[in-house]
C-alpha cells in the first residue's frame, strides 16, 4: 500500500539509535575500567553485555540485528504473533548509525526532525544500582558517546537527549550541570551559523543570569528561561534582572 502524501513534514518523537560495543567504554575515564558496561565473548563465540564481571539481567546479548520495520503490526493489532520467527533486519545499516545518512532517511520520510533514544542504554542502570559510583560514570561515558556520534541536537533536525542515573542524585546533577554546557556550546555554534534575518532564540541551558549573557553576547535574539525563576528565593527580583539584561543590548543581533 503506497504511503500517501502529506502536506506538511512530520515530527518523529520516538525513534532509536543503535549503540556499537564501545558507547560505555570509549569515554570511560580509566580507573572505571573494571566497573565498565563492556561486552564480553564467550568461548562458544557468543557475546553478551556486561557490568565488570557480571552480565547484565535484562540486555544480556549483544546483537547487531533488530526486528523489521513494520513486523510488530500485528502484534499491537491485537492478532496471531510469533517473536521468534519475526523478520530481522542488520542494525550495522548505515542509517542505524550515522547521522547523516540517518538525515537522508529522515528526508526520504518527509521527516522535518526526530528525537532519537538509545536501544541498549535504556536497559543497563539497573544492574549498576548497587554502585552508584560507576553508574554515573558509565552514563556519562554513555552521553560523550551520543555527543560525538550523535550531537545532542545535530543540525537542529535530529535530537538525542542524554541520560541521567538517579542512582546518585548529586552525580545527576553534575552530569546535568556539563551537557547544559554543552547545550550552550551548541547554542553558540549554531548561532554563528544562522543567517542574519533570522531571529535565533536559546531554549536551552540557561540557569542563571550568566548563562544568558553567553548566549546573547553569542549572539541570540531570545531566550527561554525557566528552571532558574523557579528555583530562585524571589523569583520576582530574578526576573528583573533577566529584563535588565536583556534591554542592554548585548550582543550582534538586537534582544527581544
Amino acid at each position: 500500500m503506497p504511503r500517501p502524501e502529506l502536506p506538511y513534514r512530520l515530527v518523529d518523537a520516538d525513534n532509536h539509535y543503535y549503540e556499537p560495543d564501545d558507547c560505555c567504554t570509549r569515554h570511560l575515564e580509566a580507573n572505571y575500567r573494571e566497573r565498565a558496561i563492556h561486552i564480553e565473548t564467550l568461548p562458544d563465540g557468543a557475546r553478551e553485555w556486561r557490568f565488570g564481571d557480571k552480565p547484565l539481567s535484562f540486555h544480556r546479548g549483544a546483537r547487531d540485528f533488530t526486528i523489521s520495520p513494520g513486523a510488530l503490526r500485528a502484534y499491537y493489532e491485537g492478532k496471531e504473533f510469533d517473536g521468534e520467527s519475526a523478520p530481522v533486519v542488520s542494525t550495522d545499516r548505515p542509517a542505524y548509525r550515522d547521522r547523516k545518512a540517518r538525515l537522508a532517511t529522515m528526508d526520504k520520510q518527509s521527516i522535518e526532525a526526530s528525537i532519537m533514544y538509545p536501544s541498549f542504554g535504556v536497559a543497563i542502570e539497573s544492574d549498576m544500582r548497587g554502585d552508584p559510583e560507576a553508574a554515573v560514570a558509565n552514563v556519562r561515558a554513555f552521553n560523550r558517546f551520543i555527543e560525538e556520534d550523535w550531537g545532542f541536537a545535530y543540525e537542529n533536525r535530529i535530537f538525542a537527549p542524554p541520560l541521567l542515573s538517579l542512582v546518585d542524585l548529586d552525580g545527576a546533577c553534575q552530569e546535568a550541570d556539563r551537557v547544559l554546557v554543552s547545550a550552550q556550546d551548541t547554542a553558540e555554534r549554531l548561532v554563528e551559523e544562522a543567517p542574519d534575518h533570522v531571529t535565533v532564540v536559546s531554549e536551552s541551558g540557561i540557569r542563571s543570569v550568566g548563562d544568558a549573557q553567553r548566549v546573547l553576547d553569542a549572539g541570540a535574539n531570545a531566550i527561554l528561561v525557566g528552571e532558574s525563576l523557579m528555583r530562585a528565593n524571589v523569583p520576582g527580583e530574578e526576573v528583573q534582572s533577566y529584563l535588565a539584561l536583556t534591554a542592554s543590548g548585548t550582543g550582534r543581533r538586537d534582544p527581544v
